[in-house]
């Protein structure tokens, strides 16, 4: 996907999480925080290459991200992490896991069992139009999961 589709879902993700957030009674600090770390997570496994390592390799490595995941909720059920630090964390490691789930269906896909060796999906060519349907179907989801979270279905 590129960047700028990276940044629709981004967008996409804080409002969605922002809006479940205050829906579910937490209050604005933690609505914010959880709304922008998931937008920064969503586009942060590019900007972090800064053309030092090798495109779609150690920063689009999903057990990184599953294991600061469990890290952060381990460390938090021990009482080590603060509210805030918990949300921020887990909202930049699940925006960054939905970053690479909208690269995996392309062409070259995502490392998934050893960093530096990509594994398809489905492995669609890019192209403009392609990529704009992409955007929408991921955007729907997006949409559609904080309703339903937010209904409590």
């Amino acid at each position: 996907m590129r960047m700028m589709g990276h940044i629709k879902i981004s967008v996409g993700l804080a409002v969605s999480s922002f809006s479940l957030g205050w829906y579910m009674g937490y209050d604005y600090v933690i609505s914010l925080t959880l709304a922008v770390t998931l937008a920064i997570g969503s586009v942060a496994p590019d900007f972090i290459e800064m053309g030092i390592i090798k495109h779609r390799t150690y920063t689009h490595y999903p057990p990184f991200y599953i294991a600061m995941i469990v890290a952060t909720d381990y460390f938090h059920s021990a009482g080590n992490l603060s509210e805030i630090t918990f949300i921020a964390l887990m909202g930049y490691a699940i925006g960054s896991l939905v970053h690479l789930l909208c690269d995996w269906p392309y062409y070259r896909g995502i490392p998934i069992f050893l960093p530096n060796k990509q594994v398809k999906l489905i492995g669609l060519k890019f192209s403009r139009s392609t990529n704009i349907r992409f955007e929408r179907v991921a955007l729907i989801i997006i949409g559609t999961t904080a309703v339903l979270l937010g209904y409590n279905v």
